[in-house]
């Protein structure tokens, strides 16, 4: 049996391609397709391409929202809360991220919650970021059981 190595640029512009063929906005599309390149490099398969086609099926039956902004509030001084508007959790994660690493510097500590977004899949993808910056973050997700 042959093998063929995929680099992860392909992979990540190819995911992003698909994304918008079915309806992402092009910066939603590439938030995403970061995350999917980021699990395929990690070798966390499950959260990589083998979503993608999910992702797309659900872009074009209207169950994850494509081409919403999400809206990034600050409901108490170190708290940030990101509504995500049906839409993927990674954008949403990125939109808020440089106020929650802002308020945490400012007061400490500081909680940073997406409500309302399609799966998040890869829970350290989050958490890394946030580590990256020379914080600690702890991640929580709900699933059914």
């Amino acid at each position: 049996m042959t093998e063929t190595t995929v680099s992860l640029d392909l992979i990540e512009k190819t995911s992003a391609t698909a994304m918008i063929k079915h309806g992402a906005a092009p910066w939603i599309a590439a938030e995403v397709a970061k995350a999917i390149r980021k699990a395929e490099a990690t070798k966390n398969l499950i959260c990589g391409l083998y979503y993608l086609e999910s992702y797309c099926a659900q872009l074009t039956s209207g169950r994850v929202k494509g081409n919403v902004e999400p809206i990034v509030t600050k409901p108490k001084p170190a708290s940030v809360l990101v509504d995500a508007r049906f839409g993927f959790a990674q954008p949403a994660f990125a939109r808020g991220l440089s106020t929650a690493l802002e308020t945490a510097h400012d007061m400490g500590t500081a909680s940073f919650a997406v409500a309302h977004s399609h799966t998040c899949t890869s829970l350290g993808y989050f958490t890394e970021q946030i580590a990256d910056a020379g914080l600690i973050g702890l991640g929580f997700t709900n699933a059914s059981a």
